[in-house]
């Protein structure tokens, strides 16, 4: 038995075309600089491109395992759009700090910062938890730990 919101997604998905639209990481980290340049932060790009990069390996990484997951599946992998929320939480994750700061998206150890993680809590958990909302709990949470762990500690960068 369906539930009403995979009724609703049933019925919107007989009604309109569906184009797949891949993540793809050079149009995270080309958007995610036009968006850091509007904002005007007095940071260089330049200062935080790699972690941008990095975050475009991370979710890369992420929808490997989405796809690979017995519970999910490559229909359910992210798309690049849900992490741009990241550029306005760095921002104001520095403030008036900006200019002092030498890691942004990542620590040094390779765990994400506060607007990695914020992504993650405010956009994707809520919808991977979504995706998984058929499954009991003793299946859905241990796989979103373990996805989270994927996108949050990546380990350290080469």
């Amino acid at each position: 038995m369906t539930n009403l919101s995979e009724q609703i997604d049933f019925a919107l998905r007989r009604r309109f075309l569906w184009i797949r639209c891949r993540f793809d990481a050079d149009a995270l980290v080309a958007i995610a600089e036009a968006k850091w340049k509007a904002l005007g932060s007095g940071l260089d790009w330049d200062r935080i491109e790699p972690d941008f990069r990095r975050l475009a390996s991370a979710a890369e990484a992420l929808n490997r395992e989405i796809a690979a997951s017995p519970l999910l599946g490559s229909q359910y992998e992210i798309g690049h759009t849900y992490l741009l929320d990241s550029v306005v939480f760095l921002r104001d994750f520095l403030g008036r700090q900006a200019r002092r700061r030498q890691v942004y998206l990542w620590s040094k150890k390779g765990e994400a910062l506060a607007p990695v993680t914020q992504v993650w809590e405010l956009s994707l958990k809520p919808l991977l938890e979504q995706y998984l909302a058929g499954l009991e709990a003793a299946a859905s949470a241990p796989e979103l730990d373990r996805l989270a762990k994927v996108l949050l500690k990546p380990g350290k960068a080469v």
